[in-house]
């Protein structure tokens, strides 16, 4: 469940980092998303605009069909809300959800809008990080239809592992990749003849990370790392 943390001065220095200074801005917390809650849904408003500062989370988009598409992940570094931001439409363009505990800093939307956009330094900051979501998008897009099965799940597990064992529910899995639960299956029994991956009871343990991310090709890597810490 969704619950507020401590607002630290290190919180502040980051802020800062962007080019935000904390005078002036109203509501801003510290928030902490446990593992699998939804940061925000497709469709529905979305309150705040979020520096991630901690944690993982994946971004996916509904098809027509009701099927969830993977589109990227989140790491520490990444910001959340800024496409809402410059579009003035609170209504989130994608489902995010948190795959391991993720804290983040929020800074209400509707109270701080005006202020945000009139921080040219902020915008030019917001300019450059669409720019770069725009490029990986675009690579995105034509990974998804050019490379193999194979490529993508190794991404998938490269990040989602934990603890070097992949135990995600497969059936989702196959849906966020785009695939059947019978090809997801062939592939990682050929993932585990090849010796990347070894299957036991909790899930498959990686064998090879090496051998795993050389398949993978950094094909979910995610979309912002800025480091922070």
């Amino acid at each position: 469940m969704l619950k507020e943390i401590q607002f630290t001065s290190h919180q502040t220095r980051l802020l800062e980092e962007y080019q935000i200074p904390l005078d002036g801005l109203q509501g801003v917390k510290a928030l902490e998303y446990e593992k699998g809650e939804f940061i925000c849904i497709e469709g529905l408003p979305i309150l705040h605009l979020l520096f991630v500062f901690e944690g993982k989370a994946k971004v996916c988009f509904q098809t027509e069909n009701g099927k969830s598409l993977l589109l990227c992940f989140y790491h520490t570094g990444g910001m959340i809300g800024e496409i809402e931001l410059m579009m003035s439409d609170p209504i989130a363009k994608t489902s995010i959800q948190a795959i391991s505990a993720v804290k983040c800093i929020g800074l209400p939307l509707t109270q701080n809008r005006e202020r945000l956009l009139s921080n040219t330094a902020f915008l030019h900051f917001i300019g450059t990080t669409l720019a770069r979501k725009l490029d990986r998008c675009s690579r995105n897009s034509a990974h998804i239809i050019l490379d193999t099965l194979q490529a993508r799940l190794s991404s998938y597990i490269e990040i989602t592992n934990r603890q070097g064992v992949f135990r995600d529910k497969l059936t989702d899995v196959a849906e966020l990749l785009g695939t059947s639960y019978r090809h997801l299956l062939r592939v990682l029994e050929k993932l585990c003849v090849q010796g990347v991956l070894e299957k036991q009871a909790p899930g498959y343990f990686i064998v090879d990370y090496a051998a795993l991310r050389k398949n993978g090709r950094g094909f979910y890597e995610p979309v912002e790392k800025k480091g922070w810490g």
